[in-house]
């Protein structure tokens, strides 16, 4: 009954929201059907401007006309404005990749036009995408570059938003002391400004600094204020945010009731938003209190509704809370095994959410190791064009002395045999630089193999778990004393894993550097493949779910193959991964098996992608012509996992090939011996 009460109030709540007017859409609807054509992009765009904090979808729609209008009339100010209008539809959507392409290509215009206010906000919206998406290092280059234009600018009002924006990240590093400081900082330009909203923006940053630092009073002060402000500016979605930020602060103070009556204000603000972010964290924080009241009933329904809007929008952060909040219920319920497999999912999507970080800093080496490649492709180029020169020269003095010889007679003998050894010498000496040369490019191309094996596993396994490492025990260096013994275990145990997990990799190089001089060790065992495959593609399935790809594992049950688990599975985590990158959203990847003649077994990944050149085909398991492409959705390769993969395979006594057509999809076979 409880529960039924809450929903009606929250629903009579909402309908009561949503029967406001709508008057400034309908008259520029009505001037839509009136202006010519040559506004047709400007009034959409306003439409779509005025649609966003109602209704995304009609917002995008009419920002997509608006772009259609402005292509047709060559209109590249209202061009400009439709991908930045499109680009905060698709990041509302929580689309981040659509969100980026389209800010970026709004950015571009805005650079070309000079219109340097514009720019800067959407360096500050790039910043802040990156943040949602915890690729903090771009996120900070982005809105630093933001604060950069504006103060050429001298507009306060934005740079008080960017400051915010930044202190923001600092924050998400835990860098609380330099989140409090850019906080001020913000109020200062805020102030200066006379802009209520970025003051009350400004203040409840501070208040969040102040909570980090667990001065609860003076957050709580702080909030208060912004939300006088913000409820004065009618801001819905910034008061919901205020009021997670207000109960949370009255949680802590140990005022329940206090903070379960703003927690309920941001739900209903949330859910009236239909903001499914803010709804997933309102419920976690409802559930949260409840779960220390021990009223577990109504915890673990706050805390499923949590998890359920977290999935509907599949943020990683809202998972991760969710799973290590239901963890905590079931096991104070006695429920030891949900807890434990939610504490399995609490880890992975922790897991998740470092590995993006990690392969955004790998990609960022591959990209530079690449412009070194090319230069050096070009110096190898230049030596053979002065060969060539050389080379011509050469006919040019032989043809010469040819028709000299022909007008002296007398001197004939002499000169031919002079001629006849200056061209041994010079054929000599132009063999000797060739092979010489032949020979260097041969050793480059090794070293360069083998370089680009190294980078891989330097860059994608050790460097972030290093820096990672870094920043905790500067952590505790520079704070030991303000931590509490909680932080204090909490840093320590992050500090363990991530060593734990640098050795591992160590043991990983180890291994890979004794395959690559022949001795490594291969243990074959019997695999049932169903779900041995199920199990080793499991790491890349988020990635195929967000490109809405079919996965079909048609694998009988009751085949079984003999092969050494450790290089067999990652045999198939390579080709299933190159299947997902290069695979339009909404394709399908499959997997299946036959038995051969004389007891051999051939396993197939088909995939509906892209598909490979025939040229193509021929350098994709050679170490001197291994290549990389993009994916389907600009993901980034190194070009070995083919490679790594057939030697895996002849490990195992088999082999690998693969068929393909362009647009139509590859599939790659593995043949392996049944016994």
């Amino acid at each position: 009954m409880r529960i039924l009460n809450i929903y009606l109030l929250l629903l009579s709540l909402i309908i009561n929201f949503n029967l406001s007017g709508n008057n400034s859409i309908d008259s520029l609807k009505k001037e839509l059907n009136i202006k010519p054509q040559v506004f047709k992009s400007e009034i959409n765009i306003k439409i779509a401007e005025s649609f966003f904090s109602k209704n995304i979808d009609s917002s995008l729609k009419y920002a997509n006309s608006g772009l259609y209008y402005s292509l047709k009339m060559n209109d590249q100010v209202n061009k400009a404005e439709a991908y930045r209008v499109i680009g905060k539809c698709y990041a509302e959507k929580r689309n981040f990749k659509l969100a980026l392409l389209y800010f970026n290509n709004s950015v571009n215009l805005f650079q070309i036009q000079k219109n340097q206010s514009r720019s800067a906000e959407m360096y500050n919206s790039i910043g802040i995408l990156y943040g949602r998406i915890y690729n903090y290092d771009k996120s900070l280059y982005y809105i630093h570059k933001s604060i950069e234009l504006l103060h050429k600018e001298g507009d306060y009002k934005k740079i008080s938003t960017s400051l915010n924006n930044l202190s923001v990240i600092y924050r998400s590093l835990k860098d609380f002391n330099k989140s409090f400081s850019i906080s001020q900082q913000s109020l200062y330009f805020a102030k200066k400004s006379g802009d209520e909203y970025a003051i009350a923006s400004s203040l409840n940053n501070i208040s969040l600094a102040y909570i980090y630092t667990n001065k609860n009073k003076e957050a709580l002060d702080c909030q208060l204020k912004a939300i006088v402000i913000f409820e004065k500016l009618k801001n819905k979605k910034r008061l919901c945010s205020s009021y997670l930020s207000v109960g949370s602060i009255y949680s802590k103070l140990k005022m329940q009731k206090k903070a379960k009556e703003f927690y309920l204000k941001s739900l209903v603000l949330a859910l009236e938003l239909k903001d499914f972010y803010l709804i997933s964290f309102a419920y976690q924080n409802i559930g949260s209190d409840y779960l220390d009241d021990k009223d577990f009933q109504n915890a673990f329904y706050n805390l499923k509704r949590a998890e359920e809007y977290g999935e509907l929008i599949n943020d990683l952060g809202c998972l991760k809370i969710s799973s290590e909040k239901l963890a905590e219920y079931y096991s104070k319920v006695g429920d030891y095994k949900n807890a434990f497999e939610y504490y399995k999912k609490f880890k992975s999507l922790n897991d998740s959410i470092y590995n993006k970080d990690n392969q955004e800093r790998f990609q960022d080496l591959q990209l530079k190791y690449e412009v070194e490649e090319k230069d050096k492709e070009n110096k190898i180029l230049r030596q053979e064009t002065t060969i060539q020169k050389l080379a011509i020269q050469k006919q040019i003095y032989l043809k010469n002395t040819f028709i000299a010889v022909s007008s002296v007679i007398l001197l004939l003998v002499f000169f031919v045999l002079y001629r006849f050894i200056l061209k041994r010498n010079a054929n000599r000496e132009l063999s000797e630089k060739n092979a010489l040369i032949t020979l260097q490019k041969d050793k480059l191309e090794e070293a360069n193999a083998a370089k680009d094996k190294l980078f891989s596993l330097i860059g994608h396994d050790l460097k972030t778990p290093f820096y990672v490492i870094l920043r905790y025990t500067q952590l505790l260096k520079n704070q030991f004393n303000e931590l509490s013994e909680i932080e204090k275990k909490e840093n320590i145990d992050e500090l363990f894993d991530y060593t734990r997990e640098i050795y591992t990799i160590l043991e990983n190089m180890l291994t890979w550097s004794r395959s690559q001089k022949g001795i490594i060790h291969i243990k074959k065992e019997k695999i049932i493949l169903n779900s041995f495959i199920d199990s080793t593609i499991k790491p890349y399935l988020t990635d195929a779910k967000n490109k809405s790809i079919t996965i079909n594992n048609e694998i009988d049950e009751a085949t079984i193959i003999f092969a050494d688990r450790y290089t067999i599975g990652t045999t198939i985590n390579n080709l299933f991964y190159n299947a997902v990158k290069f695979t339009p959203v909404g394709g399908r990847i499959s997997f299946e098996s036959k038995k051969l003649e004389h007891d051999g077994i051939q396993i197939s990944i088909t995939d509906s992608g892209v598909g490979i050149k025939e040229d193509d085909i021929k350098k994709l398991f050679q170490i001197g012509g291994s290549f990389s492409t993009e994916g389907t959705e600009k993901e980034k390769g190194t070009g070995l996992g083919l490679i790594i993969c057939k030697e895996f395979v002849e490990y195992n006594n088999g082999s690998i090939s693969v068929t393909s057509k362009p647009n139509e999809g590859s599939i790659f076979s593995i043949t392996l011996p049944l016994n």
